[in-house]
């Protein structure tokens, strides 16, 4: 999908005092992607509790299945450029950050579990402690990256990697020590 037919697909809430931005048409019978009643309400209930101004997208794009299934795999590629549609330079771009990217969610699981833990046991000074490393790794990993000059999208997902693992990892430190 082009950038500028992904920029059609997304609407803008505005409030009901400002001026309607123009949307897409609506789609026609044949075009419509084949949704279940249970999908269309649940994307009905998203889109309620939205705030105002933000872009939602299609329910075509909510049903696609997350990139994360594919980037530690050769389907990686097939489905940057054939379901979503970008451009094989951009895929091979994206592809880096997406498997330097890949184990984020496993890691913010564990700080979350991690802060957990600490709230209970009523320790919370480790928890602010631990996001003051992660900025300090972030902010040192990403300089020396642009200092050496190295590509943008593995560096800032490989930093942003290396700063939540070093963030969890003073966690667990911090739960240990509480116990």
């Amino acid at each position: 999908m082009t950038e500028a037919a992904l920029s059609q697909t997304l609407v803008t809430r505005v409030p009901d005092e400002a001026p309607a931005t123009p949307t897409p048409p609506a789609p026609t019978a044949e075009a419509a992607p084949p949704t279940s009643k249970a999908a269309a309400e649940r994307s009905a209930t998203l889109d309620a509790n939205l705030p105002t101004g933000t872009p939602t997208p299609t329910a075509e794009h909510r049903e696609q299945p997350t990139l994360g299934a594919f980037s530690i795999t050769p389907l990686a590629a097939w489905y940057m450029d054939v379901v979503i549609g970008i451009s094989p330079e951009l895929v091979m771009l994206a592809l880096p950050g997406a498997w330097l990217g890949v184990a984020l969610p496993l890691i913010g699981s564990a700080q979350s579990y991690l802060r957990g833990v600490l709230m209970g046991r009523r320790v919370t000074a480790p928890t602010y402690q631990a996001m003051l490393i992660n900025l300090l790794v972030l902010a040192a990993t990403l300089a020396v990256g642009v200092w050496q000059g190295w590509p943008g999208v593995p560096l800032a997902s490989g930093a942003l990697t290396v700063s939540q693992i070093v963030e969890t990892a003073f966690l667990a430190w911090s739960v240990n020590r509480a116990s």
